[in-house]
Protein backbone atom coordinates (compact mmCIF):
# COMPACT_ATOMS: atom_id res chain seq x y z
CA UNK A 1 0.00 0.00 0.00
CA UNK A 2 1.32 3.80 -0.71
CA UNK A 3 1.06 6.33 1.33
CA UNK A 4 -1.88 8.45 -0.08
CA UNK A 5 -0.15 11.85 0.60
CA UNK A 6 3.78 10.74 -0.86
CA UNK A 7 2.79 8.29 -3.17
CA UNK A 8 -0.63 8.93 -4.82
CA UNK A 9 -1.21 7.07 -7.50
CA UNK A 10 -4.71 9.18 -8.56
CA UNK A 11 -3.88 13.12 -8.76
CA UNK A 12 -6.13 14.61 -6.17
CA UNK A 13 -7.56 11.82 -4.75
CA UNK A 14 -7.95 11.04 -1.15
CA UNK A 15 -7.41 7.36 -1.35
CA UNK A 16 -4.25 4.82 -1.40
CA UNK A 17 -2.87 2.79 -4.42
CA UNK A 18 -2.66 -0.85 -3.49
CA UNK A 19 -1.05 -3.39 -5.30
CA UNK A 20 -2.19 -7.05 -4.96
CA UNK A 21 0.18 -9.65 -5.81
CA UNK A 22 -1.77 -13.60 -5.66
CA UNK A 23 -0.94 -17.09 -6.68
CA UNK A 24 -3.07 -19.94 -6.48
CA UNK A 25 -1.53 -22.44 -3.60
CA UNK A 26 -0.09 -25.89 -3.97
CA UNK A 27 -1.60 -28.54 -2.70
CA UNK A 28 0.45 -29.17 -0.05
CA UNK A 29 0.26 -25.45 0.75
CA UNK A 30 0.41 -25.00 4.51
CA UNK A 31 -1.79 -22.36 6.56
CA UNK A 32 1.25 -21.03 8.59
CA UNK A 33 2.18 -19.60 5.55
CA UNK A 34 3.42 -15.81 5.50
CA UNK A 35 1.23 -13.27 3.63
CA UNK A 36 3.59 -10.13 3.28
CA UNK A 37 2.04 -6.76 3.60
CA UNK A 38 3.81 -3.87 2.50
CA UNK A 39 3.48 0.23 3.78
CA UNK A 40 5.67 2.12 1.19
CA UNK A 41 5.94 5.75 2.42
CA UNK A 42 9.18 6.67 0.45
CA UNK A 43 10.27 6.05 -2.95
CA UNK A 44 12.35 2.59 -2.97
CA UNK A 45 13.82 1.14 -6.08
CA UNK A 46 12.36 -2.00 -7.84
CA UNK A 47 15.36 -3.98 -6.64
CA UNK A 48 14.35 -3.10 -2.87
CA UNK A 49 10.35 -3.51 -3.67
CA UNK A 50 10.95 -7.12 -4.56
CA UNK A 51 12.98 -8.10 -2.12
CA UNK A 52 10.00 -7.28 0.43
CA UNK A 53 7.77 -8.89 -1.17
CA UNK A 54 9.92 -12.37 -1.83
CA UNK A 55 12.66 -11.60 0.73
CA UNK A 56 12.33 -12.69 4.33
CA UNK A 57 12.86 -9.03 6.00
CA UNK A 58 10.15 -7.78 7.98
CA UNK A 59 9.34 -4.69 10.50
CA UNK A 60 10.42 -1.15 9.96
CA UNK A 61 12.76 -0.09 6.94
CA UNK A 62 13.81 3.11 6.00
CA UNK A 63 11.14 3.18 3.47
CA UNK A 64 8.07 1.89 4.77
CA UNK A 65 7.23 -1.05 6.38
CA UNK A 66 6.57 -4.86 6.35
CA UNK A 67 4.11 -7.31 8.36
CA UNK A 68 4.69 -10.79 7.57
CA UNK A 69 1.36 -12.49 8.53
CA UNK A 70 0.34 -16.13 8.44
CA UNK A 71 -2.23 -16.83 5.85
CA UNK A 72 -4.72 -18.93 9.23
CA UNK A 73 -4.77 -15.86 11.24
CA UNK A 74 -5.79 -13.63 8.17
CA UNK A 75 -9.63 -13.12 9.21
CA UNK A 76 -11.69 -12.33 6.16
CA UNK A 77 -13.89 -10.68 8.61
CA UNK A 78 -12.31 -7.99 9.72
CA UNK A 79 -10.09 -5.44 7.76
CA UNK A 80 -6.70 -5.51 7.49
CA UNK A 81 -5.59 -1.57 6.87
CA UNK A 82 -4.69 -1.86 10.01
CA UNK A 83 -2.06 -4.78 9.50
CA UNK A 84 -0.24 -2.54 7.25
CA UNK A 85 0.51 0.22 10.14
CA UNK A 86 -0.17 -2.23 13.39
CA UNK A 87 -0.63 -1.12 17.07
CA UNK A 88 1.78 -2.48 19.60
CA UNK A 89 -1.10 -1.56 22.47
CA UNK A 90 -4.19 -3.03 23.67
CA UNK A 91 -7.10 -1.51 22.59
CA UNK A 92 -9.34 -4.10 23.79
CA UNK A 93 -10.51 -1.96 26.47
CA UNK A 94 -11.13 1.11 24.36
CA UNK A 95 -15.37 1.80 23.79
CA UNK A 96 -16.47 0.55 20.39
CA UNK A 97 -17.09 3.09 17.91
CA UNK A 98 -20.80 1.91 17.54
CA UNK A 99 -21.62 2.98 20.82
CA UNK A 100 -20.49 6.85 20.51
CA UNK A 101 -21.55 7.60 16.73
CA UNK A 102 -23.69 5.69 13.76
CA UNK A 103 -21.69 5.75 10.66
CA UNK A 104 -22.98 5.18 6.75
CA UNK A 105 -21.93 5.70 3.36
CA UNK A 106 -21.44 9.72 2.28
CA UNK A 107 -24.62 10.10 0.23
CA UNK A 108 -23.67 9.87 -4.05
CA UNK A 109 -25.25 12.84 -6.45
CA UNK A 110 -23.77 11.66 -9.16
CA UNK A 111 -23.27 15.21 -9.92
CA UNK A 112 -21.33 17.20 -7.73
CA UNK A 113 -20.67 20.31 -8.60
CA UNK A 114 -24.43 20.55 -9.34
CA UNK A 115 -26.13 19.06 -5.80
CA UNK A 116 -23.15 20.52 -3.58
CA UNK A 117 -23.62 24.06 -2.82
CA UNK A 118 -22.17 27.45 -1.23
CA UNK A 119 -23.89 30.12 1.34
CA UNK A 120 -23.41 32.28 -2.12
CA UNK A 121 -25.66 29.60 -4.41
CA UNK A 122 -28.27 29.15 -1.59
CA UNK A 123 -28.79 32.75 -1.23
CA UNK A 124 -28.17 33.28 -5.64
CA UNK A 125 -31.16 31.04 -6.18
CA UNK A 126 -33.60 31.81 -2.99
CA UNK A 127 -33.11 27.99 -2.26
CA UNK A 128 -35.15 27.15 1.32
CA UNK A 129 -33.10 25.63 3.37
CA UNK A 130 -35.88 22.53 3.94
CA UNK A 131 -34.30 21.41 0.71
CA UNK A 132 -30.59 21.26 1.87
CA UNK A 133 -28.87 19.18 4.13
CA UNK A 134 -25.59 20.67 6.18
CA UNK A 135 -22.63 18.34 4.34
CA UNK A 136 -18.90 18.02 5.46
CA UNK A 137 -17.84 18.07 1.58
CA UNK A 138 -14.56 15.68 2.03
CA UNK A 139 -11.95 14.63 4.69
CA UNK A 140 -9.70 18.11 3.67
CA UNK A 141 -12.45 19.95 5.50
CA UNK A 142 -11.54 18.03 8.91
CA UNK A 143 -8.15 18.42 9.08
CA UNK A 144 -8.19 17.08 12.90
CA UNK A 145 -10.36 14.51 15.18
CA UNK A 146 -12.29 17.67 16.68
CA UNK A 147 -14.85 19.43 14.19
CA UNK A 148 -17.06 21.21 15.67
CA UNK A 149 -20.93 23.43 14.46
CA UNK A 150 -18.40 26.73 14.55
CA UNK A 151 -16.38 24.83 12.12
CA UNK A 152 -19.46 24.28 9.81
CA UNK A 153 -20.08 27.82 10.14
CA UNK A 154 -16.45 29.19 9.28
CA UNK A 155 -16.52 27.15 6.02
CA UNK A 156 -19.78 28.45 4.89
CA UNK A 157 -18.53 31.88 5.40
CA UNK A 158 -15.33 31.13 3.87
CA UNK A 159 -17.52 30.30 0.80
CA UNK A 160 -16.75 26.03 1.20
CA UNK A 161 -19.44 23.78 -0.64
CA UNK A 162 -21.29 23.20 2.72
CA UNK A 163 -24.57 22.46 1.92
CA UNK A 164 -26.53 19.13 0.08
CA UNK A 165 -29.67 19.67 -2.22
CA UNK A 166 -31.39 17.15 -1.16
CA UNK A 167 -34.97 17.28 0.52
CA UNK A 168 -36.53 17.06 -2.96
CA UNK A 169 -39.50 14.71 -1.80
CA UNK A 170 -40.92 17.61 -0.09
CA UNK A 171 -42.22 19.49 -3.14
CA UNK A 172 -45.80 19.64 -3.86
CA UNK A 173 -47.02 17.60 -6.58
CA UNK A 174 -48.96 20.27 -7.85
CA UNK A 175 -45.85 21.91 -8.83
CA UNK A 176 -45.36 19.54 -11.73
CA UNK A 177 -46.65 20.38 -15.19
CA UNK A 178 -49.33 18.44 -15.56
CA UNK A 179 -48.78 17.23 -19.09
CA UNK A 180 -45.29 15.47 -17.47
CA UNK A 181 -45.74 11.70 -18.97
CA UNK A 182 -44.68 8.84 -17.07
CA UNK A 183 -41.79 8.55 -19.63
CA UNK A 184 -40.70 11.91 -19.28
CA UNK A 185 -40.76 11.94 -15.45
CA UNK A 186 -36.89 12.10 -15.11
CA UNK A 187 -36.73 15.59 -16.67
CA UNK A 188 -39.22 16.36 -13.53
CA UNK A 189 -40.93 19.54 -15.94
CA UNK A 190 -41.49 21.87 -13.08
CA UNK A 191 -43.83 24.97 -13.63
CA UNK A 192 -45.41 28.37 -11.36
CA UNK A 193 -48.75 27.42 -9.63
CA UNK A 194 -51.28 30.36 -10.36
CA UNK A 195 -49.97 31.86 -6.94
CA UNK A 196 -46.66 32.91 -7.57
CA UNK A 197 -45.91 32.93 -3.63
CA UNK A 198 -46.75 29.20 -3.71
CA UNK A 199 -44.01 27.96 -5.59
CA UNK A 200 -40.70 27.10 -4.06
CA UNK A 201 -37.98 29.18 -5.73
CA UNK A 202 -35.84 25.52 -5.32
CA UNK A 203 -37.98 24.64 -8.65
CA UNK A 204 -35.95 27.72 -10.35
CA UNK A 205 -32.84 25.62 -9.45
CA UNK A 206 -34.38 22.12 -10.39
CA UNK A 207 -34.83 24.22 -14.28
CA UNK A 208 -31.35 25.16 -14.23
CA UNK A 209 -30.25 21.70 -13.71
CA UNK A 210 -32.27 19.81 -16.29
CA UNK A 211 -31.37 22.45 -18.67
CA UNK A 212 -28.91 21.35 -21.82
CA UNK A 213 -26.32 23.25 -19.88
CA UNK A 214 -26.41 20.83 -16.62
CA UNK A 215 -28.11 18.21 -17.55
CA UNK A 216 -28.61 17.16 -13.81
CA UNK A 217 -31.49 15.03 -14.82
CA UNK A 218 -29.91 12.23 -16.98
CA UNK A 219 -26.99 11.13 -14.87
CA UNK A 220 -27.62 6.98 -13.62
CA UNK A 221 -27.91 7.96 -9.84
CA UNK A 222 -30.77 10.94 -10.85
CA UNK A 223 -32.81 8.08 -13.01
CA UNK A 224 -32.72 5.79 -10.79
Amino acid sequence: MFDRNEQSKFEEAMTTSLVSFLESPDEDTEADELTRIIRVDGDPDEDVLLDAIEGEVEGETDWGFINAVRQEDLDPENKWTNLFDPLDIDTSGLTEFAELASVNRGIATGMNDYFCLTQDDVEEWDIEEQYLSKIIRNSRSVPGYDYQPEDWAEERVDGGEVWLLYHLTQLDADSVRPETTEEDVTLAAFTDSEDAGETPTVVDYLEYGMSEEVGAHSGYLAKK
